[in-house]
């Protein structure tokens, strides 16, 4: 049987970007995986040129947020208000969790109930292309995502409390969410 090269390199890429021996990048650092001319997969990280409080690399396309006045500071730390989502540009190199969350809850809940349960989990990954079922199955069953994401063990994923509570081990890389994009919502704009 013979491959060609358009796909194994895409066969080698796709289990670079789910696999979860992706190496760990330290707070503030950003990675870019580039294929040598040799077919070879390199990853390079990178210092993030200005981290967040929290030492995640912003998104370099999205506005930068307004400054506040000290009225409205401690008027934010009087009330605690849930803060409402602002769409910003997706860096299609690294799309956010919360689109990832918006797109997967327009895109695989299939009845609307905010969580994503094993069977709709399963259908998705049955609907995809034999190739991409193929890598998803061998890298991360449906029993491992289940695993990293479902927070409660209800055997469904929430949209907005598991995905919050699991935020350090369910997508939290830039590679897993823009393989999770690309496999089942590539062209979501949510």
């Amino acid at each position: 049987m013979k491959f060609s090269v358009k796909t194994i390199i895409f066969v080698l890429g796709a289990t670079l970007l789910i696999s979860s021996s992706v190496p760990v990048l330290a707070d503030g650092e950003t990675a870019e995986a580039v294929v040598t001319e040799s077919g070879d997969i390199k990853v390079e990280a990178s210092e993030c040129p200005s981290p967040n409080a929290d030492g995640s690399c912003p998104n370099p396309e999205a506005d930068a947020p307004g400054e506040e006045t000290a009225g409205e500071a401690a008027a934010e730390e009087a009330e605690p208000e849930p803060e409402p989502e602002v769409k910003t540009p997706e860096d299609p190199a690294c799309p956010s969790r919360p689109h990832i969350i918006r797109c997967a809850a327009e895109y695989l809940d299939k009845n609307k109930n905010d969580k994503l349960d094993r069977d709709e989990l399963q259908n998705a990954i049955d609907a995809l292309p034999w190739l991409s079922r193929g890598v998803l199955k061998i890298l991360g069953s449906v029993d491992k995502i289940m695993q990293k994401c479902d927070a409660d063990g209800d055997d469904a994923i929430g949209m907005y409390d598991d995905m919050e509570q699991t935020k350090e081990q369910c997508l939290a890389s830039c590679f897993k969410r823009k393989a999770f994009k690309n496999a089942f919502f590539g062209d979501c704009d949510l």
